[in-house]
């Protein structure tokens, strides 16, 4: 946005640029984040069954639980983004262009 004599000027074709590269970027964080279980299910305790393993296993699951529950978050937020760059473009696009014809 550009500051102006009357406000801001948006422009909406770089908002949809953004929200596009938004979306490529939600598509890749899912990607990673099923990568990452993947590696979660097949690795199951990288320690081992020392006492270091031993205590790991224990808190595996509330440790596993927590990071996919902040990757889901982080996820959500960028969907939030995504879609409100859309609507904004959206918006000001619609202010912008001329009405159809009749």
């Amino acid at each position: 946005m550009m500051a102006g004599s009357t406000g801001y000027l948006a422009r909406w074709g770089g908002l949809r640029r953004r929200a596009a590269g938004t979306a490529e970027e939600v598509d890749f964080l899912e990607d990673e984040r099923r990568a990452l279980l993947e590696v979660f299910a097949r690795e199951g305790n990288p320690m081992g069954h020392d006492h270091y393993g031993v205590e790991l296993e224990k808190r595996l699951a509330e440790l596993t639980s927590v990071v996919f529950e902040a990757f889901d978050a982080y996820i959500d937020d960028m969907e939030q983004v995504r879609d409100g760059l859309r609507v904004n473009a959206t918006t000001y696009e619609a202010v912008e262009l001329p009405p159809p014809a009749k």
